[in-house]
């Protein structure tokens, strides 16, 4: 409702459900499902795509209740479409009261397969993570790879945080 009166929304409109927001944009990346906005590089900003294009851009979800009953018949059919199609999702790390570690998963924003510049990611994680969110999980935005850990070494003085043997660290000898 505008202060002059209700908002102009078509009959088909409804609340989206806690979640909703996230899945449709991951099917968008997952189906390459173009975006409503075109960038003109002349007047250096985004404009709405052509008519004809706009129509491309569209994505929703119709049978969204049913999905409360178990049925995902929707899903497994949009997924269909193009079973082979890849997305990137982001992995991260959270650690808990506790303190054991368990993977997580980026949910805000995924990234169609041919994306290489993960830096809108990366700033909606920080943006994120700035706000207040996920303060128990660290993500990497960068491509897929293995981390090795190297082992410590204290035999050695240069490495080792305690002191040498036979040295009294608050300068009285033994």
């Amino acid at each position: 409702m505008y202060s002059n009166g209700p908002a102009n929304i078509d009959k088909g409109y409804r609340p989206a459900y806690i979640g909703e927001e996230e899945l449709v944009k991951f099917l968008i990346a997952y189906l390459n499902i173009p975006s409503p906005f075109k960038y003109v590089k002349e007047e250096n900003k985004y404009t709405w795509q052509d008519a004809d294009k706009l129509a491309d851009a569209e994505a929703g979800l119709e049978h969204i209740e049913d999905y409360f009953k178990g049925d995902f018949s929707e899903l497994r059919n949009i997924i269909g479409y193009q079973p082979k199609n890849k997305v990137k999702v982001l992995f991260g790390v959270k650690t808990t009261a506790d303190n054991k570690q368990y993977q997580t998963v980026y949910t805000r924003m995924f990234l169609k397969n041919g994306i290489s510049d993960y830096s809108k990611l990366d700033a909606d994680v920080r943006s994120t993570k700035e706000a207040g969110a996920l303060s128990t999980s660290e993500f990497d935005c960068t491509d897929l790879h293995e981390y090795v850990v190297e082992e410590t070494s204290f035999n050695t003085p240069s490495s080792s945080p305690f002191p040498p043997q036979g040295t009294n660290p608050w300068g009285q000898n033994n």
